[in-house]
């Protein structure tokens, strides 16, 4: 069983809504004993995430642990601390070509998650499949809103549905925020 994760950008908007919901879902199911972290390389991002922690909840704010994701070194340290799965929110992902923390993950045998929504850097990624296999290390990769959640969603119409031959999917967005294609 899953008993710790190592949430790395959690201080951001995606990563800060992961942990709450994870802490809501464990408190669900009766796991108190999951240990959530936030990986970040901000000390004060990380009080700024405990000052909004706070203000939505009773529960303690998960700890702090340094961790840069573009710095092979950091994400050694950081995934030596026993996490049985790292999931990695710290975008933009637009433009970025490291794969620092899968690979870090893939070292450490530690099993990992993404919210990658960059086309270039989700392939670049893909491409160490062969080595996630040897590890033997689960890698999960673009698993945002789309097309992670999106897919979750027609999954979940088309169980109710009971079945679908077909499905289109269309996206509208207003933008990137200048982040390039996603």
């Amino acid at each position: 069983a899953c008993k710790s994760i190592l949430v790395v950008g959690g201080t951001g908007r995606v990563g800060g809504s992961a942990l709450r919901w994870m802490r809501k879902l464990a408190k669900e199911e009766g796991l108190d004993d999951l240990r959530l972290a936030v990986g970040g390389r901000s000390r004060a991002n990380y009080e700024g995430f405990v000052s909004r922690w706070q203000e939505r909840t009773a529960d303690p704010p998960p700890a702090f642990v340094v961790c840069d994701h573009s710095d092979a070194a950091s994400v050694c340290a950081a995934l030596a601390g026993g996490w049985d799965l790292v999931v990695h929110t710290a975008g933009p992902f637009q433009g970025v070509r490291s794969v620092s923390l899968l690979e870090g993950a893939i070292a450490a045998g530690v099993p990992y998650v993404d919210v990658c929504d960059d086309t270039d850097l989700c392939r670049i990624a893909k491409e160490l499949e062969p080595q996630c296999q040897a590890a033997g290390v689960t890698a999960l990769v673009s698993t945002g809103i789309w097309p992670g959640v999106s897919a979750l969603m027609v999954a979940e119409a088309a169980r109710r549905l009971g079945h679908a031959e077909r499905v289109e999917m269309s996206f509208y967005t207003a933008g990137t925020g200048g982040a390039g294609p996603t």
